[in-house]
């Protein structure tokens, strides 16, 4: 296994599309700022969307 390349992170903004990697399509990176926020239940609201 290799360490992630984090020298182009748009790059992964760009080709991983983690919505969509998800099964249950799940906004990702706003799920997780959400959290990072304190807001708990609203990041358990926008997973259950």
């Amino acid at each position: 296994m290799h360490p992630t390349d984090t020298r182009d992170p748009q790059y992964y903004h760009r080709v991983v599309d983690c919505q969509w990697g998800c099964p249950a399509h799940t906004n990702v990176p706003e799920y997780i700022r959400l959290i990072a926020d304190g807001k708990y239940t609203e990041s358990y609201m926008l997973n259950r969307e």
